[in-house]
């Protein structure tokens, strides 16, 4: 099928050539696009005009720069991590050290023994930063890999020692000490007359573990589950919303909301829950990708290298809702150089899909939100607004505001999102090896439909 372009050679081009460079599209042709896009009154007919003009049949091609997961990679990194944490001149680069142990985690082939070395690694560099209770979870994460007797001597001695560091007076952990020393001390037979400190160190823990206590100054995560504060008296339309607002509409603003009484200062109006979420890429390495909470000790995607997640069960919730569609066109995307919004549009769109249970479900709850009458209450439920994707259509999104150009630009995006989608997985059930095959298939372009849609919701509508 032939290879996609290198990128680096677009560098100097602007965004909107770059896109037609993409799609194969001479810039002369660019003043017809528009001329023709701007008679086209729906966003699916936007797309599929768009589709119709891709040219270059590389859009279906392999791409060589995309990251892969490899022992060579996640050694690299274990490198600097280890160099950051044992660097003499500037002995607490702690921030440093776990990050760069983190991206070897990435990078390490599943439950390989670069992966269990990884997380040992990073075990290492949270306990000597206090951040005990995140190094047990890596010690049982390396745990569960296979390993030679003197690493998992080594990993029962230090989860021995976090434990004795987390003992307050509300809990002991006794029981939990006894069980991570009595395994430490199980590997004794099996370790080498080299170890013999290692060996000497679990003697010592056995005799009187209290000696090998490490510094008292546990680093506590903030809370803000905690810190979240509540809502008085919540409205009967909205979830999560005070009584002190109520929903309007009108063609200026669309639906919106306007104060039903005197609000105080300070008073608290909503605490809410997205429906969607997207962790801005500077954060790969810090925040998970699911609940975008700060993580020290995150767990990676099994298949791509674009995604960190602060447990295993944000891992497993995020493939269930998204991510299983999501992961190998993402990186194709971000390999093609494409913003965080176009990945963000492309996973509404996914989410809808799986949520209505495939696209014919989704079309008719998408024709009974085009038929509805009342503007104000369009997509309520029971008479209430809930946090769903009908929330998400019907937020309003400028589309008579949009100039020529930007309907060319945001349909160009939606066009490469539905070939990343058509190519890499079976989400249209089945796979795409012609660009004339996108075009011809009504449910593909009614979904590039909704994906340019988001593009002009998330303008008004997205919250950083």
């Amino acid at each position: 099928m032939g290879t996609f372009f290198d990128l680096e050679d677009w560098a100097p081009m602007t965004r909107d050539s770059v896109l037609l460079a993409m799609a194969g599209i001479p810039p002369s042709e660019y003043i017809r696009l528009k001329a023709t896009i701007s008679t086209l009154r729906t966003n699916q007919h936007r797309v599929k005009y768009i589709l119709s003009q891709l040219r270059d049949e590389r859009l279906l091609g392999e791409i060589d720069n995309l990251p892969v997961k490899s022992v060579a990679h996640c050694e690299i990194h274990r490198k600097h991590g280890t160099d950051a944490l044992f660097d003499l001149g500037n002995p607490r680069r702690y921030d440093e050290s776990i990050e760069s142990y983190t991206k070897s985690i990435m990078y390490a082939p599943p439950n390989s023994k670069a992966l269990a070395g990884a997380f040992a690694n990073r075990a290492t560099a949270l306990f000597k930063a206090g951040l005990y209770r995140e190094c047990i979870a890596d010690i049982n994460r390396a745990l569960a890999i296979p390993q030679p007797p003197d690493s998992v001597a080594r990993l029962f001695a230090r989860k021995t020692r976090c434990y004795i560091s987390l003992r307050d007076d509300i809990q002991d952990y006794q029981e939990e000490i006894q069980d991570a020393l009595d395994k430490a001390v199980n590997c004794l037979d099996d370790l080498p007359e080299s170890e013999w400190e290692l060996r000497q160190l679990i003697i010592q823990m056995k005799n009187d573990p209290s000696t090998l206590c490490a510094p008292k100054y546990t680093f506590k995560k903030w809370d803000a589950e905690k810190m979240m504060p509540s809502i008085a008296n919540e409205s009967i339309q909205l979830n999560g919303v005070s009584s002190s607002v109520r929903v309007c509409y009108n063609e200026r603003y669309g639906r919106h909301l306007i104060a039903s009484r005197t609000i105080r200062v300070g008073e608290v109006i909503a605490v809410m829950k997205p429906y969607a979420s997207y962790r801005l890429p500077e954060k790969l390495h810090s925040h998970c990708a699911y609940c975008l909470d700060q993580t020290w000790s995150s767990v990676p995607c099994n298949n791509c290298c674009q995604v960190m997640y602060c447990n295993e069960h944000c891992r497993q919730k995020a493939w269930e809702e998204y991510h299983e569609d999501e992961c190998q066109p993402a990186e194709r995307l971000i390999c093609q150089q494409m913003e965080f919004t176009t990945l963000f549009s492309m996973r509404l769109a996914i989410m809808a899909i799986k949520q209505s249970g495939g696209i014919p479900n989704l079309r008719k709850k998408i024709k009974t939100l085009d038929n509805w009458k009342n503007r104000r209450t369009r997509g309520f439920t029971a008479g209430v607004l809930e946090n769903n994707y009908a929330n998400i259509y019907t937020s309003f999104e400028h589309c008579d505001k949009l100039t020529p150009d930007e309907m060319v630009q945001k349909a160009l995006l939606s066009s490469f999102i539905l070939v990343s989608l058509g190519v890499e997985t079976n989400l249209f059930h089945r796979k795409f090896t012609k660009l004339n095959q996108f075009y011809e298939d009504d449910n593909v372009t009614f979904i590039g439909g909704l994906i340019m849609k988001h593009f002009q919701i998330l303008v008004t509508n997205m919250q950083s």
